[in-house]
């Protein structure tokens, strides 16, 4: 009886200690400081490839490429970006988002982007940190400006395009909205093709 008794008391305070153990697993888990890029990938899954720690730094006037023939290709896609194809990449669902680091706040930057083609009836607004800097409604080359008060100390932007009427065709069951070949961030007045 009394070994039945100390065997349960035994199983007991294991079972506490692995209890504890795993509650604080699970709390360091959450408030752990890692990398910014580390977060994105593996905890919040915001980026759709690992792009290493500081792979979303970005210098100014640097094209970003979304075409596979390109010799380096962007790893800053978010959500909503289907795979890169021989010209550009297609936009996927409602939200694409890009992810930028090191930016500097002193200064208004321009974003400018290049669409090759727009879905029938497809439009985007382009949200630049969570404000709504202007809207795609064709194909070319669109110039948004970002007032240097959208971007935080940190230097990190995100660039969201939210994306209006998407659609499949005939032949691709994707639900694709915009075209893009190549984005740029420069300061305002050293934008190229105005």
């Amino acid at each position: 009886m009394r070994t039945e008794l100390f065997q349960k008391i035994i199983c007991y305070c294991i079972s506490a200690i692995l209890c504890i153990f795993y509650a604080g697993v699970l709390c360091l888990s959450v408030c752990a400081d890692t990398e910014k890029e580390y977060r994105m990938y593996y905890i919040d899954k915001t980026l759709q490839r690992w792009v290493g720690v500081g792979g979303l730094r970005y210098t100014l006037g640097e094209p970003v490429d979304f075409f596979s023939e390109s010799e380096n290709p962007t790893q800053r896609y978010g959500v909503g970006w289907s795979g890169a194809e021989k010209d550009a990449t297609w936009t996927t669902g409602t939200t694409a988002a890009l992810y930028f680091s090191g930016i500097p706040n002193t200064e208004d930057l321009v974003f400018e982007v290049e669409v090759l083609a727009l879905r029938p009836e497809a439009y985007a607004r382009v949200i630049a940190n969570e404000t709504s800097i202007g809207e795609i409604n064709g194909i070319g080359i669109h110039h948004f400006l970002i007032k240097k008060g959208l971007i935080p100390d940190s230097g990190d932007l995100t660039i969201e395009l939210d994306i209006r009427n998407p659609s499949p065709t005939e032949k691709d069951s994707r639900n694709m909205g915009l075209k893009v070949r190549q984005i740029h961030l420069d300061k305002r007045g050293q934008e190229g093709n105005e």
